[in-house]
């Protein structure tokens, strides 16, 4: 349209340039941007507000009030197909029934999203005999699956059985009791496990998990993550160990192994070393590609007093040359990262000779580069982000076999062992990542 304002002057109506660009240009745009971000450019027009819309409902989080509503308003704008992941805390509502309640309008909203990926549930306390399946349909295809209710999840275990595109699956964490049909064999496709030990002894030979994390005892753990190790071999890369410590000593080492010897060797049991050290853990490890380890220990009981009494392993004669040779060749040849974060890291900062020495042990025993443990509990100027924590890493550079153990040597932040970076970051997900 041409307007005329005179004899010779013409003014031409605005082109809508942004029409011209192709969505599937807009629709690379919006992955870049924020959540906030793709809520303007929504309201600019309606044809920016149908593109933005697609990346909006793409990744939803959601609270238990919430979850009738929305569920309501995808499928009055016809968006169900662009929900691909959904992270629902049931946290909130008190009493059973409406706890009951938003559990059946969720699995009712689940089964209406068909190219659902990703599904996570979170805060759920539901009695046993309300669950229900939550999947349902067998119109998803699931690629991720979270759930800290082991309730839930085996109410949804015949739909979940049944998602043979499954490659991450977080559940089953405290369950003692399994029927015989629920196993990791169930996806062939998994990769990515975060579970407990009853679920995780279910491991088979044909598994091909390459990133664990695995909750149970100290008592067990060494016996628990020596068995998953040998049987998933070579496909093992990163392995989280998540510790329950009962009491604050333990009462014995049963899992006797030869130091010295490959991991498997168990001519009888070996006293307590009296150390949570993963050093100790690593001669369980049979992982020739293992290239991550973690422990975090976390007690049964808040506010149980603890003792931290320690001797160096590096001084110990089983835990000389031999046992050196055995973790390079045939444990963990392959192991780059060690992260241990101990039940008693809130009072680290004043157990410094103590943290010192647990670093100097990895990094004399163990073929790894970089040793991260919780020294710093505060820095300044730096903002702490959610779910961060204080840590402080090593790397090593340069250490000597004949350099000396005690006291610490002067190459301890010098050209040997250098303190790298010390302040607030969040390593949760470390394992999956790494």
């Amino acid at each position: 349209m041409v307007v005329h304002s005179g004899p010779q002057h013409a003014v031409r109506a605005p082109r809508r340039v942004h029409r011209q660009v192709p969505a599937e240009v807009w629709h690379m745009v919006c992955q870049h941007l924020g959540r906030r971000d793709l809520l303007r450019l929504a309201q600019v027009c309606r044809y920016l507000s149908a593109v933005a819309e697609r990346d909006i409902y793409r990744d939803v989080t959601l609270t238990a009030p919430f979850v009738t509503s929305w569920g309501g308003a995808v499928m009055l704008h016809h968006r169900a197909d662009a929900v691909r992941s959904l992270s629902v805390s049931l946290a909130g509502p008190k009493g059973v029934a409406r706890r009951v309640d938003v559990l059946f309008r969720l699995a009712s909203a689940v089964c209406q999203l068909p190219n659902l990926r990703e599904l996570k549930v979170k805060d759920a306390r539901i009695p046993r005999e309300f669950c229900r399946d939550l999947v349902g349909s067998d119109s998803c295809r699931l690629e991720k699956f979270y759930c800290d209710c082991d309730e839930l999840v085996l109410a949804s275990w015949p739909s979940l059985s049944r998602q043979h595109s499954l490659q991450e699956f977080r559940g089953l964490y405290g369950v003692l009791a399994l029927p015989p049909t629920v196993a990791p064999s169930a996806f062939p496709e998994l990769r990515v496990l975060a579970t407990g030990p009853t679920f995780a002894s279910r491991i088979s030979s044909g598994c091909k998990v390459s990133r664990l994390s695995i909750h149970a005892p100290r008592m067990t753990a060494a016996s628990i993550v020596k068995r998953i190790t040998e049987v998933l071999g070579d496909h093992l890369v990163t392995l989280k160990v998540v510790r329950t410590i009962l009491c604050p000593r333990s009462a014995g080492n049963n899992w006797g192994i030869d130091l010295a010897g490959p991991a498997g060797a168990m001519p009888g049991a070996i006293p307590y070393w009296e150390s949570d050290s993963p050093v100790v853990l690593c001669a369980a490890l049979s992982a020739p590609r293992l290239r991550y380890f973690e422990v975090r220990d976390r007690v049964h009981t808040p506010g149980t007093s603890w003792s931290v009494g320690f001797d160096t392993l590096r001084e110990r004669p089983s835990f000389g040359p031999a046992f050196k040779e055995a973790q390079r060749t045939s444990r963990t040849p392959s192991l780059s990262t060690l992260l241990w974060r101990p039940v008693w890291a809130g009072a680290s900062k004043a157990l410094r000779s103590i943290v010192f020495d647990h670093v100097m042990d990895a990094f004399s025993l163990l073929p790894v580069s970089y040793v991260g443990m919780p020294l710093v509990e505060h820095v300044s100027g730096l903002t702490a982000a959610p779910n961060a924590e204080g840590w402080s890493t090593w790397a090593k550079a340069g250490l000597g076999e004949n350099a000396p153990a005690r006291p610490p040597p002067a190459w301890w932040e010098g050209p040997g062992t250098v303190e790298q970076a010390s302040g607030y970051v969040c390593m949760d997900e470390l394992w999956v990542t790494f």
